[in-house]
């Protein structure tokens, strides 16, 4: 049967159909080549790697929020990130939603649960407005992932090239300038991941909209 709550869902714009993993600030674009190049989300302290359901159709203020209200260090993530399916990951990675709470409520949980918990204090840290998910461990290999259920994001267009072209084989040519023939090859840069920028997703009136243009996108 299907997911009555699906039909819901896609009329809220505060949800989204994707869970977003964004990347640190600190050279954020040699991240996200690495991520792509190995296929894997990695954490070096946490046992759990992170997400987001927070749409990206609404994130400018979500951004700009981040950038000014820590204008001492570095803001928690950059604008550079990827983008699952989030059905899939629910699924295929049991991804799971944060358990927001106090001391006394993880006293309770079964240690199997722990993982998923987040301190929730209204004073001094409440991070509830992140809408953050977690999949167990310290990787996510995505290696097996359709490239259908994945965007990459980056701020611009410029930023997305480096990331989601690649150069491949096209043809060969000959050279025949001396008299000799010389054959060396001719290469195309085809697009091997969906993307969008964060100006682009934040035109649209929700992320389910957002889907609807980027999977038209031809790989």
């Amino acid at each position: 049967m299907k997911n009555p709550s699906e039909n819901i869902r896609k009329r809220k714009p505060d949800l989204s159909p994707y869970l977003f993993h964004f990347t640190s600030i600190e050279e954020p674009i040699d991240i996200m080549i690495n991520i792509l190049s190995e296929r894997c989300l990695k954490s070096n302290e946490l046992e759990y790697i992170c997400f987001t359901e927070s749409p990206l159709s609404h994130s400018i203020e979500q951004f700009n929020y981040m950038y000014s209200f820590y204008p001492w260090r570095n803001p928690m993530y950059s604008k550079f990130g990827i983008g699952f399916d989030r059905d899939m990951l629910i699924r295929e990675y049991k991804a799971r939603p944060v358990i927001y709470g106090d001391l006394k409520e993880y006293n309770l949980l079964d240690d199997s649960l722990r993982w998923r918990f987040e301190k929730l204090d209204l004073d001094e840290h409440d991070y509830t407005w992140l809408r953050e998910w977690r999949i167990r461990g310290n990787s996510f290999d995505f290696s097996k992932v359709s490239p259908d259920d994945i965007i990459v994001i980056a701020p611009t267009k410029i930023d997305l090239a480096q990331l989601v072209l690649e150069k491949e084989f096209d043809e060969l040519d000959f050279n025949f300038e001396d008299g000799t023939c010389y054959p060396y090859p001719i290469y195309r840069l085809a697009k091997v991941w969906k993307c969008i920028t964060i100006e682009e997703a934040n035109t649209y009136p929700n992320d389910y909209k957002v889907k609807e243009i980027v999977d038209k996108q031809q790989l």
